[in-house]
């Protein structure tokens, strides 16, 4: 017996492996009017097309991943404190689009520091052309 042989023989007596244990906590919760959902006190921005509607959560240990119908949608790194946001400004843009002017005293905005500041020096008067 050549050794490729002998490998052949072993795999056949290997057993298969065991499917991916996936070490989520699943929840399902409806968006609030804001674009939120809420997860262990703190909450975590979606897109604004899904307001109202039923989406599913997977609690991570160090992250939340969020999926409607069985797709991804988006995820953000877990908060660690209580009563913490976590916001991104890309999930809100349909409604800016509709409401520009909203941008300058937005939560989303203010959240993204860098953002904030490249607005309020160059766009401050002109938030259509920032969004």
């Amino acid at each position: 017996m050549n050794e490729s042989s002998l490998i052949e023989e072993e795999k056949n007596s290997l057993l298969k492996l065991k499917p991916k244990y996936d070490l989520a906590k699943i929840t399902t919760q409806k968006v609030d009017s804001y674009s939120f959902v809420q997860v262990e006190k703190n909450k975590y921005s979606v897109q604004d097309y899904l307001v109202g509607k039923t989406v599913v959560i997977r609690n991570y240990a160090r992250e939340i991943k969020i999926y409607v119908n069985d797709n991804f949608v988006c995820s953000h790194k877990k908060k660690d404190g209580s009563n913490e946001v976590s916001i991104d400004i890309k999930h809100y843009l349909t409604s800016l689009e509709r409401k520009p002017g909203a941008i300058r005293n937005s939560l989303a905005l203010k959240s993204t520091p860098f953002l904030k500041t490249i607005f309020d020096k160059y766009f401050a008067k002109e938030s259509k052309k920032f969004v």
